[in-house]
């Protein structure tokens, strides 16, 4: 029996235990919660507030009734988004809202809104409405008790999971969901100055949401979560309806210049100021305000005697300043303008970019609650004597220049408009003042003296010139043959192919360096090439013995269509071929694209070349060609604005391998042929011509990039491409890839 009473004090024991650590378990766990929802978690309410109204009443009759309606038109589910990780964590629980009147008693949002004393609620017509489905829009309670109204909104009596489900259907923080309410409300004066006084009146609102996790433990759970404090004018303007007489009020009117200047950070730009042309530019307006401080010290004294009983109505005050760009220069970056200076008394309130001007208004902070005379006087004595406008960002635009001034200008313009009533006499002034800026003296630009302006400029890039010479290297070919290892043997009435050859594989390897130095990004795109001169002429001088044939023609291999010839002509024994890039090259984009779209080797064919009957058989007869060229151009890096002069001029030098036959070592650019053929008589029907005949080609089919000309003339253009064009191609890559890395090697490369 002892036994059985000592285990049931065990079993109470431990039930005790069990119960004290889950009530100081929940605690912690909800409690703790609580009291920092409660402290950090604040329902954004009071901007969905408003009062709106009308007047009534007889003209000048002095006797009006402002109608108004308070409504709060709050989207509830996009407000709750604090408390959404608190809803989550009690729906994971399966926990129940319970509410502020008790265990098992659904939560309910409470708002209380409090007009003043006179006015009169028509509680019969006051209305709410719900579009929520987390919120009971059956089951809202409201209770007019004096001049306050109650409103009770329960969320549905169902656990946190259910709840919190029905919170993301609506939409969560997205949500338009909402609870509307709208008070009718009624406020009379007698007179203008009772309109007044109820100007001045506010309705004040506030609420709170009051929830427990545990029925169990329901005075250790609890949350409240309270709302912000709304406050919206009882009857705005009241006093303005012509329902009130206007007495005859003098008026203050006064305009006032002060002085104002333009700046380029610190510097005032008395001359033009000279900046990196991507440079980022933060013109600053200065305006000097110590004349506006002496103002209300004039006024004060004026009214010394009655100055600390000036009350001050429909205070609005403020300034608004402007900077006009002319179209060489751009807003760009940030766009924003910060005011220095204001020391809380004056802050930004709106600034635009509109075209060409930028315009910052600024005004008194606060200023709806700034009624008297003396409190006005402080807040502008605290603002420093010159207020400051930086204004960011500016740059030089595209169609800019170097050495160029471009004046920037700008313009500021102030007010204050006011009722001064003296609450004594009840004598009234209206306050009408402004200011304008004008150019100060200390500051004046001397390109634009009378407008508050700055002028600026950037200089033009460095320059530099580079003056090299290059070798091409060549070979002449007879009928595809290179005759480097004997002399070639022709047939005495035989046409010939004479083919002048040019080696572009180290253009390619100069590409492939150049690009080494240069990423492609910059290569294509950054370096822009302009006021190209290319001259690069092949010629090709026949012996005595042989000629040319009057329907010699011309033609290019391997070109590709990136290069053309420009001319070619004969001049006695001596063909004369001009090349050039093909096209209108600008970049080192279309250099690139030039080169490595040719072959390795380009050919100029010269077909129709015959030995003459000066010709002896077994005789050499040798013909020399010659390569030149001259390039110029001005290259620019499009970032940096660093310009480069190339002038380039390049000799022709014998290709190795192709060498000829009799004379190995030279440089020259030749070729040796000969025939062996023993003399003919003349046959009565085969006579010997007096010189080479024509071949016949009536039947032959020429090459669409054939040319054909007579001797003596120029036949430019006619051709689709050119070997030497080619060259003009190379030239511009060795040109640039030469004189950039050269630059880039002396450490005042192109960035």
């Amino acid at each position: 029996m002892m036994k059985m009473e000592k285990s049931k004090k065990s079993v109470k024991r431990l039930l005790a235990l069990s119960t004290a650590m889950l009530m100081i378990f929940c605690v912690f766990q909800y409690g703790t919660n609580v009291s920092h929802a409660a402290d950090t978690t604040v329902l954004q309410i009071s901007r969905y507030v408003t009062t709106t109204g009308v007047v009534k009443g007889d003209k000048s009759s002095n006797k009006g009734t402002y109608e108004g309606n308070w409504n709060a038109n709050i989207p509830i589910v996009k407000v709750l988004p604090d408390l959404e990780a608190d809803m989550k964590s009690a729906a994971d629980n399966n926990w129940y809202p319970h509410g502020k009147d008790g265990a098992n008693r659904i939560a309910y949002v409470e708002y209380s809104v409090i007009f003043p004393d006179g006015v009169t609620i028509d509680n019969s017509k006051i209305t709410m409405s719900n579009t929520t489905t987390m919120f009971n829009g059956a089951e809202f309670k409201r209770e007019v008790n004096g001049q306050t109204v109650s409103f009770k909104f329960p969320l549905r009596d169902e656990n946190w999971k259910a709840i919190y489900k029905y919170y993301t259907n609506d939409g969560g923080a997205a949500s338009d969901k909402a609870i509307n309410i709208n008070i009718p409300y009624t406020v009379s004066a007698n007179s203008v100055d009772e309109a007044r006084a109820a100007e001045l009146k506010n309705i004040k609102a506030e609420g709170n949401f009051e929830t427990h996790g545990s029925g169990t433990l329901y005075n250790f759970t609890k949350k409240v979560f309270s709302t912000d404090k709304a406050s919206n004018s009882l009857a705005p303007e009241f006093s303005k309806s012509e329902v009130f007489a206007k007495p005859t009020v003098p008026t203050h009117t006064q305009l006032i210049n002060l002085d104002a200047d333009l700046r380029l950070g610190n510097d005032t730009g008395s001359d033009a100021i000279t900046v990196d042309e991507n440079a980022d530019m933060n013109f600053v307006g200065v305006l000097d305000v110590k004349p506006i401080k002496n103002q209300m010290t004039s006024i004060e004294e004026q009214y010394q005697a009655v100055s600390k009983n000036i009350r001050l109505e429909n205070l609005k005050t403020g300034f608004q300043a402007k900077l006009n760009l002319p179209e060489e220069l751009k807003f760009a970056g940030d766009k924003e303008a910060t005011l220095f200076g204001g020391n809380g008394t004056f802050q930004i309130s709106k600034s635009t970019v509109s075209g060409q001007t930028l315009t910052v208004d600024f005004e008194l902070v606060d200023s709806n609650n700034i009624t008297t005379f003396k409190k006005l006087k402080e807040e502008i004595n605290k603002v420093d004597d010159e207020l400051k406008v930086a204004y960011k960002t500016v740059r030089f635009a595209d169609n800019a220049k170097p050495n160029t001034d471009y004046t920037a200008t700008g313009s500021v313009k102030g007010y204050l408009n006011t009722k001064a009533v003296n609450t004594e006499s009840n004598n009234a002034i209206n306050f009408n003042l402004s200011w304008n800026g004008k150019q100060s003296e200390a500051g004046k630009n001397k390109l634009s003296p009378n407008e508050i302006s700055l002028s600026v400029r950037y200089k033009a890039p460095d320059l530099q010139d580079i003056t090299k010479e290059g070798i091409l290297y060549g070979d002449m070919l007879v009928n595809n043959d290179t005759q480097n290892k004997n002399v070639y043997i022709a047939k005495k009435d035989n046409s010939l192919t004479m083919t002048g050859l040019l080696d572009v594989t180290p253009i390619k390897d100069e590409l492939s360096e150049l690009e080494k130095k240069y990423p492609a990004s910059e290569i294509p795109t950054n370096i822009a090439v302009s006021d190209i001169k290319t001259s690069f002429t092949a010629t090709m001088t026949l012996p005595e013995q042989l000629d040319f044939m009057d329907n010699y023609s011309v033609e290019l291999l391997g070109a590709n269509d990136k290069f053309e010839i420009t001319s070619h002509s004969i001049k006695g024994k001596t063909i004369t071929v001009v090349m050039s890039v093909k096209g209108d090259v600008k970049t080192f984009k279309e250099v690139k694209e030039a080169v490595e779209g040719a072959d390795a080797h380009l050919k100029v064919n010269v077909m129709g070349v015959m030995l003459n009957e000066k010709a002896k058989s077994d005789v050499n007869y040798t013909i020399n060609g010659t390569i030149s060229g001259t390039f110029s151009a001005k290259a620019t890096h499009l970032k940096s604005g660093k310009t480069i002069n190339f002038n380039y001029t390049w000799k022709g030098m014998q290709l190795k391998g192709g060498e000829d036959s009799t004379d190995p070592t030279t440089k020259d650019i030749k070729l040796t042929l000969k025939y062996n053929e023993p003399d003919k008589p003349d046959a009565p029907d085969n006579p010997k011509p007096d010189k080479p005949v024509k071949p016949n080609d009536s039947t032959e089919t020429k090459p669409n990039n054939k040319v054909e000309t007579k001797k003596e003339k120029v036949a430019p253009n006619t051709a689709d491409d050119s070997g030497m064009t080619m060259i003009a191609g190379m030239a511009i890559l060795s040109v640039l890839g030469l004189g950039f890395i050269e630059i880039k090697r002396k450490n005042s490369s192109i960035r």
